[in-house]
């Protein structure tokens, strides 16, 4: 790609970042939560940590590299810890984009544990993901945990216990999905994981979720071996 074509694509990504940032500042002000119920502290406390979040993404568009873009978030995300903890601390409840950024981007840089602990708050406060996401944040998630331990499977590492727990928040319903396909192939990876440990049982659990969340899953063979070996066929 020609040189002034790629700094012409870096800056209108670098002033899209700022004017989502801006309008999403824009929105927390005018918010009935953000004018009424909130003190000025933590108001200010918001906006404080929202003008670093949108510093940091207009530094992101800027980057043309997947792996410069992952090293940049590693580098930035403690910057927000303080705050995020503070927030949950406080019991506060707001439109937070603050969170659901550091949700992301901690699913980017690999930090499983921290991104499934944030975007545990995230979802029970119902936060939603940025305009530009096509997806709501449960189903986000829940892709996410999935893409993730389907790397841990090939590589032979364990998912455990990021994935079961994922399973089970679906399954209660305190992470919800209306897409099937996530659904589907998040109990498949289950399956997969349960069936690789020896417990044919939960395997076969997990596979027959698969398949009535979504019934093209590709679950129906794993189901009839594993009927036969448990004498249940």
């Amino acid at each position: 790609m020609p040189l002034l074509t790629v700094q012409h694509k870096q800056r209108r990504l670098a002033r899209q970042a700022a004017s989502d940032a801006l309008t999403a500042a824009e929105v927390a002000r005018n918010s009935p939560v953000m004018n009424s119920a909130l003190s000025p502290r933590v108001r200010g406390d918001y906006q404080v940590a929202l003008a670093a979040l949108t510093q940091c993404r207009e530094q992101l568009a800027e980057l043309d590299s997947i792996p410069d873009k992952v090293a940049l978030k590693a580098r930035v995300l403690p910057q927000f810890m303080d705050f995020l903890q503070a927030y949950r601390d406080s019991g506060q409840r707001y439109p937070n984009e603050v969170l659901v950024f550091c949700v992301i981007w901690l699913f980017d840089v690999g930090d499983i544990e921290s991104a499934l602990s944030w975007a545990g708050l995230a979802i029970e406060q119902q936060q939603c993901m940025p305009g530009h996401f096509k997806r709501d944040l449960p189903t986000y998630v829940l892709e996410e945990v999935h893409d993730w331990a389907e790397r841990q499977f090939k590589a032979g590492d364990s998912a455990s216990p990021y994935l079961d727990d994922a399973a089970a928040r679906l399954t209660s319903q305190a992470w919800p999905t209306a897409n099937d396909i996530v659904a589907g192939k998040l109990y498949r990876q289950c399956g997969l994981n349960a069936e690789q440990n020896g417990d044919l049982n939960a395997a076969l659990t997990y596979f027959e979720q698969a398949q009535a969340a979504n019934p093209a899953a590709g679950c129906k063979t794993r189901i009839a071996k594993l009927q036969a070996k448990l004498g249940l066929a």
